[in-house]
């Protein structure tokens, strides 16, 4: 008889500890994907912004540098005065879509995955028994 009451509270504790870590699993997986969605829009959005300057600029330099060359020419009567203010429209404008494209695919990545993940950590390797220790203290080496 105490035997059966020790076997069905181990049961019981059990299956409640099983569904905490299966909430929590199931918490942190949904953060990571909508995360995870986030991040590939972003990661996607600049790579779309990267290849549109890259194209403008070689697409500028191979079909618009004979027209706007001859214009600018028939304006400053000199050809090299001409291309050096041809390539410098062209570098402007190539320079300004390639800084945003990797404005947009700066990191960090899944940060609030990343946080979350290590405060659940922290928390389920802390005793109940045992107070935190404060910060300067916890990275001492010792094991509590």
């Amino acid at each position: 008889m105490v035997a059966r009451t020790i076997v069905d509270s181990v049961s019981h504790y059990s299956n409640r500890l099983i569904r905490v870590v299966t909430v929590l699993v199931d918490m942190h997986m949904d953060i990571a994907m909508r995360e995870a969605a986030w991040e590939q829009k972003r990661i996607t959005t600049g790579l779309i912004l990267g290849a549109i300057g890259g194209g403008l600029m070689a697409m500028s330099g191979v079909l618009l540098h004979a027209i706007a060359l001859w214009l600018v020419h028939a304006l400053v009567h000199s050809w090299l005065a001409a291309l050096a203010i041809i390539t410098a429209i062209d570098i402007g404008f190539g320079t300004i879509l390639l800084l945003a494209a990797a404005r947009r695919l700066r990191g960090p990545y899944m940060v609030q995955t990343q946080a979350r993940l290590a405060r659940t950590a922290a928390s389920l390797m802390q005793s109940d028994a045992v107070q935190p220790s404060p910060p300067a203290e916890r990275n001492s080496g010792q094991i509590p």
